[in-house]
């Protein structure tokens, strides 16, 4: 887990930017014929594919390996050059690639207000960048503003076959947290979208200002604009947003957090230091801790589940951790404690699941309903052998499943049968991009997908 975790307090200007992506579904054209033609029907042309049993959850810049995107049944939405697409994906994977436009003889040109060059498509998005998905026939535009004037997010709406874009609201003083901070998803359900979001602290160090994010989670009514703080931003020096899910009435949040503590421990670095940054990142897996919670969506009532030390990534902590944090899903909270591993539920019952050879490690790849566990030993030139693996369910079902890998790497799992994976390149044909939208049932098997829904460009990574 920590291997994904980018330490996101020294890029904070990444974050606050969310500049319009680059064009990473490598098929964006800007010509008549990547509109719906005249007389098609438009929900037909912008929903020519639904993916059976995906859900109707929309997942919203999905972590690193996808970009600023949302996905849902129907394909991908993401912005390029000021205007709003839409990829139909299905199982020959990405298709075409059109504008959120209905003007039949529309050319999709953004417009240049230094060239005199109006507004004449219908796709082009009034903040010109930022996060879009479309729900309950509206096209939705998540966008960070940081001025001089104002700072907060600022969402944006149109009619999917209209033409006026309008404000639905602007949320002052907060920020959308998006890759790399969140490792997770954020979605909308249900007319809600759910987001993690930040607010900029600026803290005194011999180096200078440093400018910190206090994270919290808000719900977003999208009909009317009006939205609540599940969690308040906590003061702390550290936060880093790791999972979050809303499970019936009960919300779990996940995520990396250091005392504020650790500004002190920074205040004694030599700013001068050569490695001045790298001592500040050195100090962060000392402190951090993993916390979930779990909120109660009537009452706002918070449960803290474990507080846990990060999993070992060397050999040295390997050989010294005796309590870690393993992973958070549906099910429960997972942890090592004395040389066992444990299953916390919601309801605080604690199950052991097996015992573990000393200094071995855990890892996990989360997936529909269930973890993939394996348990590994480092050896002295810090590689991981891996040992043995288990399928943990939600129930609390726990199964040896024999000693074999799976075929890909689980980058992130929507939770609805469907994975963010990376396939070795040696598997794939034509030269596929290696973070794909496959199917789990296939990783079940120990199979390598043989077929790709949608395909993201590694630029995302940059």
């Amino acid at each position: 887990m920590r291997k994904k975790i980018v330490w996101g307090m020294l890029l904070l200007a990444f974050l606050l930017c969310l500049t319009a992506c680059k064009d990473d579904s490598g098929d964006v054209t800007n010509t008549p014929s990547s509109s719906p033609t005249q007389g098609e029907d438009k929900e037909d042309s912008y929903f020519s594919t639904k993916l059976s049993g995906f859900g109707e959850r929309v997942f919203i810049a999905p972590g690193q390996e996808m970009g600023y995107k949302s996905i849902t049944e129907n394909g991908v939405f993401f912005i390029d050059k000021k205007m709003v697409y839409y990829t139909p994906i299905g199982e020959n994977g990405s298709e075409r690639t059109v504008a959120l436009c209905n003007k039949p003889s529309c050319l999709h040109m953004a417009s240049r207000e230094e060239a005199g060059v109006p507004v004449t498509c219908a796709a082009e998005c009034p903040a010109q960048t930022g996060v879009p998905f479309c729900d309950n026939g509206y096209v939705y535009v998540l966008t960070n503003v940081n001025t001089q004037e104002a700072t907060g997010l600022q969402v944006s709406r149109r009619l999917l076959e209209g033409e006026t874009w309008e404000e639905v609201t602007f949320i002052s003083g907060y920020l959308l947290g998006g890759p790399p901070s969140v490792v997770g998803y954020q979605f909308v359900e249900n007319g809600k979208a759910y987001l993690t979001v930040f607010q900029v602290q600026n803290l005194e160090t011999p180096a200078g200002i440093l400018q910190n994010m206090l994270f919290g989670v808000l719900e977003l009514d999208l009909s009317t604009g009006e939205y609540r703080m599940l969690f308040e931003p906590v003061e702390e020096m550290y936060q880093n947003v790791y999972y979050i899910n809303l499970v019936e009435d009960m919300f779990i949040y996940s995520y990396v957090s250091a005392p504020m503590g650790l500004l002190d421990e920074i205040c004694k670095l030599d700013p001068e230091a050569t490695d001045f940054v790298q001592q500040i990142e050195d100090l962060l897996p000392d402190l951090a801790t993993q916390k979930v919670v779990t909120i109660d969506m009537k009452t706002l009532e918070k449960t803290e589940i474990v507080n846990l030390p990060l999993s070992p990534i060397s050999l040295e902590e390997a050989e010294a951790a005796e309590t870690y944090f393993v992973d958070t899903f549906p099910g429960g909270a997972v942890y090592v404690e004395d040389a066992g591993l444990y299953l916390k539920k919601w309801d605080g019952e604690k199950a052991k699941l097996c015992d573990l050879e000393i200094d071995n490690v855990v890892r996990s790849n989360r997936m529909t309903g269930k973890l993939f566990i394996t348990e590994n030993q480092y050896t002295l030139d810090g590689v991981l052998n891996f040992r043995r693996a288990y399928w943990l369910a939600e129930d609390g079902t726990f199964t040896d499943t024999g000693k074999w890998e799976l075929p890909v790497l689980i980058q992130l799992s929507l939770e609805n049968g469907f994975t963010v994976a990376q396939i070795p390149s040696s598997h794939m044909v034509d030269a596929i991009l290696p973070f794909c939208l496959v199917r789990e049932d296939n990783v079940d098997l120990g199979q390598v997908p043989s077929v790709v829904y949608y395909t993201a460009n590694t630029s995302a990574l940059q």
